[in-house]
């Protein structure tokens, strides 16, 4: 079973994707963020949750087949037990949100532009 604890650590930093299928913009910012995972695939692994409560058709499990597969992202949704997924106690505002979080689970930025995100990427030493 995949969970946010599971994740960290397996690289310099874990970045928390909190997105919805019916999310027009997520769906806009979904193929930026994939393309900063690929070219960041050592550096960061990404921990997609999709906060939909159930499937419906055309919901988060589509969303997740129609996308390229990366070593570096696992999806998990709220259909999941949200304790062992180790999301339960983020607090977030909407979607699509972003957290980077180093290899500890220090908050490093809640910055959602990939060109930043990279750019922090690039810019932080790995402690």
């Amino acid at each position: 079973k995949i969970s946010l604890q599971n994740e960290l650590g397996k690289k310099p930093y874990t970045l928390l994707f909190i997105w919805s299928s019916t999310c027009s913009h997520c769906e806009e910012y979904t193929p930026l963020l994939e393309t900063m995972a690929r070219t960041n695939a050592g550096k960061v692994q990404v921990v997609a949750y999709s906060i939909d409560k159930q499937e419906t058709a055309g919901g988060w499990r589509g969303k997740i087949k129609a996308r390229t597969a990366l070593p570096n992202w696992k999806d998990i949704a709220e259909t999941d037990d949200l304790t062992s997924a180790g999301i339960s106690g983020i607090f977030y505002a909407g979607t699509p949100s972003v957290f980077l979080l180093d290899h500890t689970g220090k908050l490093v930025s809640k910055e959602t532009n990939p060109d930043v995100l990279k750019k922090i990427l690039n810019e932080k030493p790995y402690d």
